[in-house]
């Protein structure tokens, strides 16, 4: 995989998966708040106290990671990249179309991906799926597999899928209205993931990369270059 990857926890401010060099950072909120008017696409507007600001807070400590990356990587800050939001309210470069970059975060980390071709990422905090929620975002080849897995199986390779899934069509473009269930990644399962530890596959013109860690799921992937998605 060409795209580099980089995941930072809240209660830390050392990188946890870093490919490139970017500096640690642990800013209060006065801080963060002034750091974040350097930022596109107006992330600074409507901060508020409580639930809303711990969200925002998390998006703005994404984009600044974000920003460190594609600077190390490419050399470019935001203000020269010119970023904008596709039809898909997906943020690319107009400047420099071919930097490709995506980013997540959650309530325990944050993560950024940044690449030359597309991109996508989800960083997610471990959760107990229901049946409904399997049957729903599921490939039907993929749910016949997990419904044969002892269920602390079944959820911890549902988690899997889930963030791979995200990943895939965030980085397809068109998000949710892509449709989870058709993302199979049934020939990946069951996927043998040790904490800490990158797992790599390739499928349908993309690498993907899932990683584990005590509270959350993290998964990259990228367009292979000249691929396409389907």
């Amino acid at each position: 995989m060409d795209g580099r990857v980089y995941v930072r926890e809240y209660s830390s401010s050392r990188l946890i998966l870093d490919n490139g060099a970017c500096s640690d950072v642990s800013p209060d909120d006065h801080a963060l708040q002034e750091q974040a008017k350097s930022l596109p696409l107006q992330l600074s507007d409507g901060w508020t106290e409580g639930q809303k600001w711990k969200k925002s807070r998390q998006r703005i400590l994404a984009w600044l990671l974000l920003g460190q990356a594609i600077e190390e990587r490419f050399g470019y800050t935001f203000a020269q990249l010119d970023v904008r939001r596709d039809a898909q309210r997906k943020p690319y470069s107009a400047a420099h179309p071919e930097v490709h970059f995506n980013i997540s975060h959650c309530a325990t980390a944050y993560a950024c991906i940044v690449g030359t071709a597309p991109v996508g990422i989800d960083v997610e905090r471990k959760f107990a799926p229901k049946d409904g929620l399997i049957k729903k975002v599921c490939h039907p080849e993929e749910f016949a597999l997990l419904a044969r897995m002892e269920d602390k199986l079944r959820v911890r390779q549902f988690r899997y899928l889930w963030s791979l899934k995200e990943a895939f069509v965030k980085m397809d473009g068109r998000g949710l209205s892509y449709g989870m269930d058709r993302a199979n990644f049934a020939p990946f399962l069951p996927i043998q993931a040790e904490e800490g530890e990158p797992v790599r596959r390739k499928l349908g013109g993309a690498e993907f990369m899932i990683c584990d860690y005590a509270d959350y799921t993290l998964a990259a992937c990228e367009t292979e270059i000249g691929a396409g998605t389907e």
